[in-house]
C-alpha cells in the first residue's frame, strides 16, 4: 500500500508504526512514553514487539498523540488523522473520541470480543 509520499507502509508492523509515532512525537525512551500513557514500560515493550494491544489502549494512544487509529492498528492511510476540512467533507465518519466513548460503554465481554476481532485484523 503506497501513501501520498510514495513510501510503502504495508511492510511496517504495528510495533514499527508505534515506534515511528513515538519518534515523531519526541519519545526516544519507552519509559517516557509509558508514563505519558499511564501504562507500564513492559506494556510498551510488548506493544513494540507486536504483542497484544487492546482497542482501548490503541484509542488512548491515538487520542493522546493525535494519530490515526486506522494507521496504528491496520497500517492504512496516513499517521496523522484527517485535517478538519476533510472531516467536514465526510460528516458521517465518527471521531475517534466518539468511538472510544462507545467502546468504553460496552460490557466487558463485548470489549473482549471486539479486542479479539481487532487483533485478528492486525495479524
Amino acid at each position: 500500500m503506497m501513501d501520498h509520499s510514495g513510501s510503502d507502509r504495508a511492510d511496517l508492523s504495528r510495533g514499527s508504526r508505534l515506534r515511528k509515532a513515538m519518534s515523531e512525537k519526541g519519545y526516544a525512551k519507552q519509559h517516557a512514553f509509558a508514563v505519558a500513557l499511564d501504562v507500564s514500560e513492559s506494556t510498551v515493550t510488548r506493544w513494540l514487539a507486536n504483542g497484544p494491544m487492546s482497542l482501548d489502549s490503541a484509542a488512548d494512544i491515538c487520542l493522546t498523540f493525535n494519530i490515526s487509529l486506522d494507521w496504528l492498528v491496520l497500517g492504512r492511510g496516513e499517521m496523522r488523522p484527517l485535517p478538519e476540512a476533510a472531516k467536514r467533507v465526510i460528516p458521517e465518519a465518527p471521531s475517534i473520541v466518539t468511538f472510544a466513548r462507545l467502546y468504553k460503554a460496552l460490557p466487558p465481554k463485548s470489549r473482549e470480543l471486539l479486542d479479539s476481532f481487532m487483533q485478528s485484523l492486525s495479524a
